[in-house]
């Protein structure tokens, strides 16, 4: 699965999986910054 398809979700459990989710090491770091915001 894609992170950018739970981007924007409301959802603290679909934050919480975008860490197991397909990215590139060059994503990281914006994967992190997303779940960080959502859990804000």
């Amino acid at each position: 699965m894609n992170w950018r398809a739970f981007m924007h979700r409301n959802n603290p459990v679909s934050a919480a999986l975008m860490s197991k989710m397909n990215y590139t090491k060059k994503e990281r770091v914006a994967v992190r910054l997303v779940f960080l915001r959502q859990m804000g």
